[in-house]
């Protein structure tokens, strides 16, 4: 039988593949009776395997991070410290990320209707804000842009 890379191979292309070349393949003649069943070709052509085998191990972590965090054991402090570390830089990045895409996808008017809407937890940080504290923040931001080049 031919290599499963080798591009002369009648089941190279997954979709073509019938129940007769997967029978023949794993040797098992079953196979077409089980072809038949809803959900089985899907399963066995699998193209999304790697992705799922990430999210189980994903949720295995979480479950063992999960028992360290509920160990009363004062040894497995240390590991809980590394594993809330790693949880808030992951939630961190996560918080960053749909900011960044949220506002960077927003017009105008989706923006100012943002504003609108969560005024009330935008004003007291104005309030914070001293008269001239931004045009200070705004000219240290470009002072180097008019300053001459360092000749050395």
């Amino acid at each position: 039988m031919a290599a499963l890379s080798d591009p002369t191979c009648a089941i190279f292309d997954v979709k073509a593949v019938n129940a007769g070349q997967a029978a023949t393949m794993c040797h098992n003649d079953s196979l077409h009776t089980w072809w038949k069943q809803p959900g089985f070709k899907a399963w066995f052509l699998n193209k999304d395997e790697t992705r799922q085998k990430i999210k189980y191990l994903t949720d295995k972590a979480l479950e063992a991070a999960t028992q360290v965090l509920e160990d009363p054991d004062p040894r497995a402090s240390g590991s809980k410290v590394a594993i809330l570390r790693i949880l808030l830089q992951y939630e961190a990045a996560e918080i960053q990320t749909k900011t960044n895409t949220r506002f960077d996808s927003m017009d105008v008017a989706q923006l100012r209707a943002f504003l609108k809407q969560n005024a009330h937890l935008i004003r007291p940080l104005l309030e914070e804000v001293k008269p001239g504290m931004l045009e200070a923040s705004e000219e240290s931001d470009h002072a180097d842009d008019n300053s001459p080049e360092d000749p050395s």
